[in-house]
């Protein structure tokens, strides 16, 4: 009979090991453009319910110069969670995590990073065209996904023109469309952004 309460006991003792009923979640907060920590930015952590497209935040925590971050919860009948970092002038990245895979035994790793924004302005110029001139061009590479995207639609611009189409871009990366006038050879323009700030992409045709 003692034998079996001390077995008893030992269970007990082992199944109330911190962890059994919380997750711990850490990782590194990047930032893509400039290689290092993304400081200064917020993470928050958000748990959805079961069934249910609600989520409340649990944690948040502001990004220091190591990158790391660490979030320790308890574990609920969440049906997922959600990372979400942003910073002014980079875009938000949201990141689902499942419930099945979370484990209490060990430490779950979840890394995210996030890019600087920039713009490009594609500015069209055509002076003393004939009303039948068209000229068309296409997204080629470019940000992708996000709301303030530019579409990959082909865009179709007729007679005289001259116009501006803003879009957003990942900072330090290319920009470029293919175009044709008239329905003739086809042409790349492409431009690097710079981080932060608007480059114009000038084409006269």
């Amino acid at each position: 009979m003692r034998y079996f309460l001390i077995t008893f006991i030992v269970i007990s003792l082992l199944g109330c090991k911190k962890g059994n009923a919380e997750f711990l979640l850490k990782g590194q907060v990047t930032d893509e453009t400039f290689s290092g920590a993304l400081s200064g930015a917020t993470l928050r952590l958000y748990e959805v319910e079961a069934g249910s497209l609600n989520e409340s935040l649990i944690k948040s925590v502001i990004i220091d110069n190591s990158g790391a971050y660490s979030f320790t919860f308890e574990r609920s009948k969440a049906e997922s969670y959600r990372l979400e970092l942003s910073k002014p002038n980079y875009f938000t990245v949201r990141k689902d995590i499942s419930f099945s895979s979370l484990s209490t035994e060990e430490d779950n790793i979840v890394s995210i990073s996030s890019t600087a924004k920039s713009w490009v302005d594609l500015h069209f110029v055509h002076n003393n065209g004939q009303a039948s001139d068209v000229f068309t061009y296409t997204k080629q590479e470019g940000k992708q996904g996000c709301v303030e995207c530019c579409a990959i639609t082909t865009v179709t611009l007729t007679g005289n023109v001259d116009t501006t189409i803003r879009c957003i871009n990942d900072g330090n990366t290319t920009y470029s469309y293919l175009w044709t006038f008239n329905n003739g050879g086809y042409t790349i323009e492409s431009i690097t952004t710079t981080p932060f700030d608007t480059v114009e992409l000038l084409l006269n045709y």
